[in-house]
Order: structure tokens, then C-alpha cells, then sequence
């Protein structure tokens, strides 16, 4: 019987690392994609440039199509050097995307065992942390935006590296500590790295030797961060330029605060409905702000690991308590605009407004549960106590008798709140759809929870049975409920280049700046084939959405994206609020796409579109260009304006000699010519890149002789 359950412990890493994640690609295989949210029409397009330009040999610094042209490599979200990002080298876009989705299932759940396992868990309970993490509803809710998800996916890897460094305070340990660290940055998400060093440091100063500790983890930081300082460098020197760089209001970022009502989501799968495939979700009714859909669809993680960490997690060490504490603060600031706290972590936290959407701060929560949860599952295991199985019971019963209530009998109040949530969202569900819809959600956690109880008391009776049943629980549970959460669905419609960019390329007038704009009323009005939201998305991919025609090479005068200069946002308000025809002019736009009825979008001319290139009332030709060089040939005297946008980096040539660029009409780059005809040469290259690049190969090479030492 030892025997066994020492072979079963050896193998049940497999659970999380492999059939887990193998459960959840399963439509992946069977040829379906993932379609939700910022997932196609936000990152796609910048992934399959990216991975373009490193595809031709050179980095990606410039990106011409968006914004009258952006900068890429500066704009961390890029992830231009991020590992995973290369699979869209040699995937079709829309399988390149899904798939880096899935490569990370395994990465979340590697760090959730190993981070389990650092603060004292045995093998078959981080296991179970490691399962519960990787079908966790807010880390599958982040696939719709890929840098979040990549991001969560790493969180745990990175604070168990940090731990094992303050573990062991030598400095071999700082070197994957620190490539974990480089990693979170690259992909792009600064906050969930600084969560990582935040919560690396609360376990460091939870045990003696503090300050060694503590500075084991600050200089494990800081080799990471100086690892990717060849991005980071350029990414903070763009930062000062954007719309971010004296910070976001506090109206703003508390967009997307958790509602403490949906804290019923942690054992209870989707109890205000679900987003798609088809629009049930009721709980837009305690949303603020313009959105009518949640940051995370799902925050559900296994009851029974809620109800352990509820309970006997406080008997831990240290650190485990310093987790498990994570929990409840992490919840309260993801509250957002519901309480104060949020506003004091605004206006204390260096930098803290530089960050939006407070429901981010639910990935700690959800993850502390998972850990601290499990460290307390291999605790009952060795010494069986009465208490969780009572609470599990009590949350059982609680959680029956909401979900009769709402099928037999649910209070007005109630039924008003759902209605109101259905009718601001435009849900396709009534009322009673969506009531029984949640007493089934009720009823789902209250039998879970039910299971966990007689696993509990099971555990006084055979405890050796209680770890590798209560894995099966959470491996089941966690694949039911979070197969739901990924928004596959039949993405043929992806492998298709719509007529519309066609279309868009020929009604371009040659010689213009050849950018498009939109009225914004192409939304979905219906029809189509398939579940809502592949409905919804094959309209979008149709009717050109936000950075969709990037992908076709149709440059767009706006665009959607993080790459938002300051200066440039302020003239286009200017402008637009006195004649938005005039500032879709002035910002390059030849054509405007427009959807006034239920049929083909259609192409409205820019009456008297501006030339890409001019000299006074004469147009000059781009004889020859790349993202990042330009060749103008021009005849003066005069001033030649490029209508790309300027910024640092930018430099200018005239007849091969250096010539000082200025900024024409707030936005675009010129040059003085004098008489005769001449050759302007624009060349861009990232601020900052040579010296973050110095950095980086120094960080490098000191990774390299931390790995190198023995001991």
C-alpha cells in the first residue's frame, strides 16, 4: 500500500502538467480557435508583425500601419523577445494565437507545483495546487488578451524562483530567479511582475534572517529587470511620451473593480452568467462604468481548497501564513471603487496610477488560495481534524439553499437586479434563463463542496486515500468548469482575407497618406451562422474592427492599442470636436469605413485626402521605404512634410548630410528644403536600445557565472 502511494505521488506532477492541459486543448486539436476578446483584434496583429519582422531578420522597431506609425519595440505589450511569441513564425495566425495560449497551461501549472512545493507542500498536494491554479477561472478568463494570460501563467514560477533564492541566499540561486523575473517583463505586464516581487518579499521578511532574505529577493529583482533592460530601457523612455505618463485618474483606473458580490465566484462557476458563446451574463448589473462585460469571466477556484486555506492554513509557518493573507487584501484592492483601499493604494504605491482595472489584484488571491489550500490538504492528511469537513458542509448547505431560493422562489429584488443586468448587457437569455442558470451554478458548488466534506471525513478514516482523491476532485471540477471559460469556436472565417481589405486597398487615391478611419457604427446587428460570439467575431473580421486591416497592410489612422502618444491624442480632441471630417483629414485618412444599414460596410472618399509626402502645394514621392526607413525625393525650395508621426529616435538626412527634423502641424515629421531636387532620407531607431541592449548582455553574462559556480 506504501508502495503505491509513493508511485501514485511520483506521477501525479503528470495530472497538471499534461492531462489537464491536454483536456482543455481538446477543441484545439479537433480544429477550433479560441475568439474572445482582445485575442484577435488587439494582439494578433501585433504578434503576426512582430514575428514578421524577426521572420526577415530585423528587429521590429516601427510600426507604419497604426497611429499614422507607433512605436513597436518600445511599447512593452509588443513582446517582441518573448519566447512564445515566435510561434506565430510558424503557425497561421489564428492557430499561432491559440496555441500560445496552451504552451502556457502547462508554464502556470509547472509554478504552482514548484511554488507549493518551496513552502513545504508534498508532491501529491502541490499537485493539487498546480490543477486547481491551471483550471482556475481568472487565469483561464485572461486568455482573451494574451500578455495577462502569459503573465498569470508565470506569477507563480517567478515567486517560487524568488523564494528559493531568499532560501538559499547564494548566487547561483538569483539566476532562474532572475530569468523568471525577465521573462514576466518581456511579455509585457509590469504590474504582474511587480506583483511577484511584492509578494516575494511579504514571504522573505515572513521568516528570520529578513534582511538577507529580503535582499536576496531585491537583488534577484533587479538581475531580472537589468536582464530585460534592452526592452525596458526603451519602454520607459517612450512611457514619458504617452498618455500614461503623469498617471491614469482615479476614475479611470478603478474601471473594472470587482464587485464584492461576485467574491461567490471563487466556489460557485459563473453564477451571473456566461459571456458566450451566447450572451447570458446578467451581472453587467453590478458593473461600473461603460463595460457590460466582466475583466474575468470566471473566478472560480476548487471549494475545497478555499475552504481549507479558510481554515487551517493559519496553523502554517510563516510564509504559508504570509500567503494565505494575500488573499483577503488582494480581494479588498480588487474591489476597486467599492471601498477606500484602493484609492490609498493609488495616491501611497509609487507608480501604482500608472496601472488600470483593479480586478488584476483577484490573480493573487485566486492563486494564494490554490497554494495555501493545498499546504493545508497535506496537513489534514497527516493530522485528520473535524473543522473543514463542518465548514464544508455549512458552505454546502449554504450554498443549496441560495440555489433553491433562486429556482422556486427568488426575492424580487433579485429578479429586478437580473433583469436590469440582461438588459444592459443585450443578453440573449430571460430571466428565468439566467435565475435558473444560477441556481444550477449554486448548485454546482454546493455538491463540490459537499464532495470536499466526505473527502475530509474520509481522511480520519483511510488518509492516505484523502490526496489522491481529492485530485481527482480538482481535476475533474477544474476541467468541467474551466473548459467553459476559453471562448473556442469555429475560426475558419480567419483564414480568409475579407473582400473589405481589398476593397480598401483599391479605394486608396495613390500619392495620399492611404489610412483609413472609422464612424464607429459597424457594430454586429445580427445574422451569420454558428454561436453568438462566432457570430460576432466573423462581423468583426468582415467589417474590419480596430486593427484588423493591419493585418491585410491597410494602414489605419487611429487604431486601438496602448501606443498612445499624449501630445497626438490632444490634437485629434482639438480637432475633432470642431469638424471630425477635417481631423480625419489632417490625421492621413483617405477613406472612412461606415456601416449605415444591416448590409456591407461602405467606403466613404476623404474629400481632398493630404498627400503622404508634400512641398507646399506640390507632392513628393516615396520612392523607397521599411517600418523603419524612409526615402523622399523632393523638389524645393520649401519645407517637405511626411505625414508620419514624429518622435524621438527619428532622425533625417538631406543629399546624405544630416538635416534637423521638425514637427509640422503637431503631428508629422519635415524637413527644409532649399532649391532643386533632393533626396530625404527618415531613419528611425529605438531610444534607448543600444544602451538597455549593454545592460542586458552584462546581466547576461553575470547569469552566466552565477550558473557556472559550483556549489
Amino acid at each position: 500500500m506504501q508502495r503505491a502511494f509513493e508511485d501514485r505521488s511520483r506521477l501525479s506532477w503528470l495530472v497538471p502538467l499534461a492531462l489537464v492541459p491536454l483536456a482543455l486543448a481538446a477543441p484545439f486539436f479537433a480544429g477550433q480557435v479560441l475568439l474572445f476578446r482582445d485575442i484577435l483584434h488587439f494582439t494578433l496583429p501585433a504578434q503576426v508583425f512582430g514575428a514578421a519582422a524577426l521572420a526577415h531578420g530585423r528587429l521590429p522597431q516601427w510600426n507604419p500601419l497604426l497611429y499614422g506609425g507607433a512605436p513597436f519595440f518600445a511599447e512593452l505589450g509588443s513582446g517582441a523577445l518573448y519566447p512564445p511569441n515566435w510561434l506565430f513564425l510558424a503557425l497561421p495566425p489564428s492557430r499561432a494565437a491559440t496555441a500560445f495560449v496552451l504552451v502556457h497551461l502547462p508554464v502556470a501549472a509547472a509554478g504552482a507545483l514548484l511554488l507549493a512545493r518551496t513552502l513545504g507542500a508534498g508532491p501529491l498536494a502541490s499537485a493539487v495546487a498546480a490543477t486547481a491554479w491551471a483550471t482556475s477561472g481568472y487565469l483561464l478568463s485572461m486568455h482573451g488578451g494574451h500578455y495577462y494570460f502569459a503573465a498569470a501563467a508565470l506569477l507563480p514560477l517567478a515567486i517560487a524562483l524568488l523564494a528559493r533564492a531568499a532560501d538559499s541566499l547564494t548566487v547561483k540561486s538569483l539566476a532562474p530567479a532572475s530569468l523568471a523575473v525577465a521573462l514576466l517583463v518581456l511579455n509585457g505586464e509590469l504590474q504582474t511582475a511587480m506583483f511577484a516581487g511584492l509578494v516575494a518579499l511579504a514571504l522573505a521578511l515572513a521568516e528570520g534572517r529578513r534582511l538577507a532574505r529580503a535582499a536576496a529577493t531585491a537583488g534577484a529583482l533587479a538581475l531580472g529587470a537589468a536582464l530585460a533592460a534592452v526592452q525596458l530601457v526603451p519602454a520607459v523612455l517612450f512611457a514619458r511620451l504617452t498618455v500614461r505618463a503623469s498617471g491614469i485618474s482615479a476614475d479611470r483606473a478603478s474601471l473594472w473593480s470587482l464587485h464584492p458580490a461576485r467574491w461567490l465566484e471563487l466556489v460557485a462557476p459563473e453564477p451571473f452568467g456566461a459571456t458566450w458563446p451566447d450572451n447570458g451574463y446578467w451581472g453587467a448589473a453590478l458593473l461600473d462604468g461603460p463595460h457590460t462585460a466582466p475583466w474575468a469571466a470566471s473566478l472560480y477556484v476548487a471549494p475545497a481548497l478555499v475552504v481549507l486555506a479558510a481554515t487551517l492554513s493559519w496553523r502554517g509557518p510563516a510564509r504559508v501564513k504570509a500567503l494565505v493573507a494575500v488573499a483577503p487584501v488582494a480581494l479588498l484592492l480588487a474591489a476597486g471603487a467599492h471601498t477606500p483601499i484602493f484609492g490609498w493604494w493609488l495616491h501611497l504605491v509609487p507608480l501604482a496610477n500608472r496601472f488600470r482595472f483593479p480586478e488584476k489584484f483577484a490573480v493573487l488571491a485566486a492563486l494564494a488560495v490554490c497554494v495555501a489550500g493545498a499546504w493545508a490538504l497535506d496537513e489534514l492528511a497527516k493530522s485528520p481534524r473535524p473543522l473543514p469537513a463542518r465548514a464544508a458542509f455549512v458552505l454546502s448547505a449554504l450554498l443549496a439553499l441560495a440555489a433553491a431560493l433562486a429556482l422556486v422562489a427568488p426575492p424580487a429584488g433579485l429578479r429586478a437586479l437580473v433583469a436590469s443586468g440582461l438588459a444592459r448587457a443585450q443578453a440573449t437569455s430571460t430571466p428565468d434563463e439566467a435565475l435558473r442558470a444560477l441556481a444550477a451554478s449554486l448548485a454546482h458548488g454546493a455538491l463540490v463542496s459537499a464532495a470536499a466534506g466526505l473527502l475530509f471525513l474520509l481522511a480520519r478514516l483511510r488518509p492516505a486515500a484523502l490526496l489522491p482523491l481529492a485530485l481527482a476532485l480538482v481535476a475533474v471540477d477544474g476541467v468541467a468548469t474551466g473548459a467553459p471559460v476559453l471562448s473556442f469556436g469555429d475560426g475558419r472565417f480567419l483564414d480568409v482575407e475579407p473582400p473589405l481589405a481589398a476593397r480598401l486597398r483599391a479605394a486608396m487615391p495613390p500619392g495620399s497618406a492611404g489610412r483609413l478611419l472609422r464612424d464607429g457604427g459597424c457594430a454586429y446587428r445580427g445574422g451569420g451562422e454558428g454561436s453568438l460570439l462566432e457570430r460576432v467575431r466573423a462581423w468583426d473580421w468582415h467589417a474590419g474592427k480596430e486593427n484588423f486591416p493591419l493585418l491585410w497592410g491597410v494602414p489605419d489612422a487611429l487604431g486601438y492599442g496602448a501606443a498612445e502618444l499624449a501630445a497626438k491624442v490632444a490634437v485629434w480632441k482639438t480637432l475633432a470636436s470642431r469638424d471630425p471630417v477635417a481631423a480625419a483629414r489632417a490625421f492621413g485618412a483617405a477613406v472612412r469605413v461606415a456601416c449605415p444599414g444591416p448590409g456591407e460596410p461602405i467606403l466613404e472618399p476623404i474629400d481632398q485626402p493630404l498627400p503622404r509626402a508634400s512641398v507646399g502645394d506640390a507632392v513628393a514621392a516615396v520612392v523607397d521605404e521599411s517600418p523603419e526607413r524612409v526615402l523622399v525625393r523632393a523638389v524645393g525650395p520649401g519645407r517637405l512634410i511626411l505625414r508620419d508621426t514624429l518622435v524621438p529616435g527619428w532622425s533625417a538626412t538631406l543629399d546624405g548630410a544630416p538635416a534637423p527634423l521638425e514637427l509640422a502641424d503637431g503631428l508629422w515629421r519635415a524637413v527644409e528644403l532649399g532649391p532643386g531636387t533632393h533626396e530625404v532620407v527618415f531613419a528611425y531607431r529605438t531610444p534607448g536600445l543600444v544602451a538597455g541592449a549593454l545592460v542586458s548582455l552584462l546581466a547576461l553574462a553575470a547569469v552566466a557565472l552565477a550558473l557556472a559556480r559550483r556549489g
